[in-house]
């Protein structure tokens, strides 16, 4: 599949936003939230609760997420805990991961065990590797979402992280096309969004010297 311009990038995102990217920023967690049955005990407004199974579809981070101490995984298994929430974590992290790679293991690795819900972080290896363009990433996580939520499974988009700390840099840039689809398919299919990108970039933002002081 060939990849498109980037004026037809451009083009493309321009139809994103006038179809309601400001739509997920502002209403699709709060419309989620309003439409799930939330059982008694969890009047803290949580999605999730106690004994809920939670699938991690990712690459390299949610691999490490989940096989080290201090991984973003086990911290969120961790701080639903201390907040009364005892879900049951089914890490599916492979390094290296493209969307391509996790559309491929969607069926053996999500929803062949049944989760409750997946949360799904694909793209940055898309752009760092080279090996998917962005057409093609729209069709995969597309289908990523179609097919979790055909078998009954709430979906939570995680935009991707910058690589290193130059939010300027060419991967950076380049990410930013596929973290706004996201934002766009998240609206569109009623998923949850977890805007890690937005976040990390405000962190980045703030610098004040040229270090690495985030990311290695």
């Amino acid at each position: 599949m060939r990849s498109v311009s980037l004026n037809s990038k451009r083009r493309m995102l321009a139809a994103f936003v006038a179809a309601g990217v400001s739509y997920v920023m502002n209403s699709a967690f709060a419309e989620e939230a309003a439409r799930m049955d939330r059982p008694r005990g969890h009047e803290n407004g949580m999605l999730i609760h106690t004994g809920q199974k939670v699938c991690f579809l990712g690459a390299s981070i949610s691999e490490f997420g989940w096989n080290q101490s201090t991984g973003y995984l086990k911290l969120f298994v961790t701080c639903l805990a201390a907040n009364g929430i005892e879900i049951i974590p089914l890490p599916a992290g492979v390094s290296g991961n493209t969307s391509r790679d996790m559309l491929a293991r969607l069926d053996r690795d999500v929803i062949s065990r049944k989760p409750d819900w997946v949360t799904i972080d694909a793209g940055g290896n898309d752009v760092w590797h080279g090996s998917v363009p962005f057409d093609e990433y729209m069709a995969n996580m597309t289908a990523i979402v179609d097919k979790a939520q055909a078998a009954h499974i709430r979906v939570v988009l995680q935009t991707c992280t910058p690589l290193f700390e130059d939010v300027n840099g060419e991967f950076n840039r380049k990410l930013s096309y596929y973290d706004d689809f996201l934002r766009y398919l998240a609206g569109q299919k009623h998923c949850v969004l977890a805007d890690l990108n937005a976040d990390a970039l405000s962190i980045l933002k703030a610098k004040t010297s040229s270090d690495n002081h985030r990311t290695t």
